[in-house]
């Protein structure tokens, strides 16, 4: 919640922004009419008066129309929530606070923004607002020399590209906005890919195709035994005997998974030191966060308590695992998993046969639904008559799918945040590229008059918001990719560690996204440039 905060803010932030842009280029606009109120007594004063009294209207129906529908979506969400987490929300209740604080934001941060443009567009005198055009055409020697130069390009791309300079101070703000709305969206990917990749790795933590407990057991089952039981059955691979006992280091919580040293259903992803060998007995290997937390390093020994057993063993290696790390935040959360031989968990904390476990790992030949049901009922009826143990043997390929609960909550918010703020970008692109169509009406007419067609004419604009597009993402993206890492680190402070994924597929991605954008604001400036006629623009001034 407090990364969606930071995103509304970007939001926010944007539609400043793009007020301040239409403000702009309203008082450019206008400003003949600005020098005959002034030639009439008006004041500077209540010149702005009248303009805010404008903003102050679009500001009160847009709040209106946007607190009912925050409340719509606002119910929505919260029950989205509820049945994704399974948590008692309780009934919906809004406070008054909240219907205060949004009331103020709707209204006031329009008037504040377009205060700025207004108080310096209404400083002109009357002399210059009489005798000034409005909306410029700009341009100057150094533009025009950059066109000789790169005389080579063609006629209609040399036109859409040459209209990023014409108002510098405007295409600064609309750069601003389409950079942010970019680096945003490039940061909610990457913080989503990073959630999802330590997701799925968690998820397959253990590289299994069937699970057996038979923890409900009063008494744990020999290994090897079982292990020869199982695998005489047919579409079966290997059978590893994999256990787990809760210790505390140092007051700190922790899970030590007993394995086999040569294991091949689980991969670890060794950092420092060596992994677990059969001939070392009493070592162990730790997660990096834990060894971090706990000021750990290879060689040294370590005292582990089980309840009233105490053990002293060496820490030989240190995995990157980010699997029970509790977030940062929370000193007494649990510090991850540690590593050891199922004897040395045995032997040293648990007084059991050095083999004796409650719970195996099956990989299989035929993954096949057919193969594996079968294969799962056969494991079921050894693990019956074994000893008279009873336990449960599941494969988590037929089980039913659930759904991702909490990831999704948080997929679906950062994704909606992500896209309103492009929304916010496409709409300062759009408004952009319809004043640069009213600026540039004159030249419209003077291109339509030497025959120039209207797909052509439009293909202009289309290539100015294109051009626009390009630049921001290319600055989005090297902001876009450290504000997600940063973003990735924040909630590794209140909910778990992630692994950092930066995927070069997500630079396609956004930028895809970009030119999405840049086509669905363009579409109406364009249509708009095509279809003004010859007369209209030649009569503009």
């Amino acid at each position: 919640l407090t990364v969606v905060r930071i995103l509304a803010g970007i939001a926010l932030l944007l539609v400043c922004l793009m007020i301040v842009n239409t403000v702009t280029t309203l008082v450019a606009e206008q400003l003949r009419i600005i020098g005959t109120m002034k030639a009439l007594g008006g004041t500077r004063l209540r010149i702005i008066e009248s303009y805010l009294l404008s903003v102050g209207i679009y500001g009160v129906a847009g709040t209106v129309l946007g607190m009912a529908l925050g409340l719509l979506l606002c119910a929505s969400v919260a029950s989205f929530v509820a049945t994704q987490t399974a948590a008692d929300l309780g009934p919906f209740h809004v406070s008054p606070g909240v219907l205060l604080s949004s009331a103020a934001t709707g209204v006031l941060v329009p008037l504040l923004a377009a205060l700025i443009p207004l108080w310096i567009g209404t400083r002109i005198t009357v002399r210059e607002a009489i005798s000034a055009y409005g909306v410029q055409a700009g341009g100057n020697r150094q533009t025009r020399a950059w066109g000789h130069l790169f005389s080579w390009v063609p006629q209609t791309v040399w036109l859409g590209v040459r209209g990023l300079f014409r108002k510098p101070g405007q295409v600064a703000l609309t750069l601003l906005t389409l950079t942010l709305s970019i680096a945003v969206f490039m940061a909610v990917q990457v913080t989503n890919e990073s959630i999802g990749v330590t997701a799925d790795h968690q998820m397959n933590f253990y590289q299994s195709d069937v699970e057996v407990d038979a923890a409900t057991s009063d008494h744990p089952l020999s290994a090897g035994q079982f292990i020869s039981s199982i695998l005489s059955l047919p579409n079966i691979t290997r059978v590893e005997a994999i256990d787990e006992e809760s210790v505390t280091i140092a007051a700190r919580q922790l899970s030590v998974i007993g394995l086999p040293a040569d294991t091949h259903v689980y991969h670890p992803r060794l950092v420092q030191g060596h992994w677990l060998t059969s001939q070392e007995q009493g070592t162990f290997v730790l997660n990096d966060y834990a060894a971090e937390r706990l000021t750990l390093h290879v060689g040294e020994t370590v005292i582990l308590s089980a309840g009233t057993k105490r053990a002293r063993w060496q820490l030989v290696g240190i995995v990157h695992e980010t699997n029970d790390v509790a977030g940062s935040s929370d000193p007494a959360g649990q510090v991850g998993d540690a590593f050891t031989t199922l004897s040395t968990l045995n032997l040293s904390l648990r007084n059991l046969p050095v083999d004796a476990t409650s719970r195996w790992y099956v990989q299989v030949h035929d993954h096949s639904h057919a193969a594996l049901q079968q294969t799962v009922d056969a494991i079921q009826q050894r693990v019956h008559s074994a000893n008279g143990a009873d336990g449960s043997v599941d494969a988590p390929a037929l089980a039913p799918q659930q759904g991702p609960g909490v990831l999704l909550v948080i997929y679906s918010l950062f994704d909606t945040v992500a896209v309103l703020v492009a929304l916010v970008g496409l709409l300062g692109l759009s408004h952009t590229l319809s004043a640069s169509v009213l600026e540039r009406r004159l030249e419209i007419g003077i291109l339509r008059s030497l025959g120039a067609t209207g797909w052509r004419v439009s293909m202009v604009f289309w290539i100015e918001g294109l051009a626009l597009t390009l630049i921001t993402w290319a600055i989005g993206s090297m902001i876009g990719i450290p504000r997600g890492v940063g973003m990735v680190y924040v909630l590794e402070t209140f909910i778990q560690p992630f692994d950092v994924s930066v995927s070069p597929l997500l630079l396609l991605i956004t930028l895809l996204f970009a030119i999405m954008v840049s086509f669905v604001a363009s579409v109406g400036p364009a249509l708009s440039a095509s279809r003004v006629r010859i007369s209209e623009t030649l009569r503009y001034e």
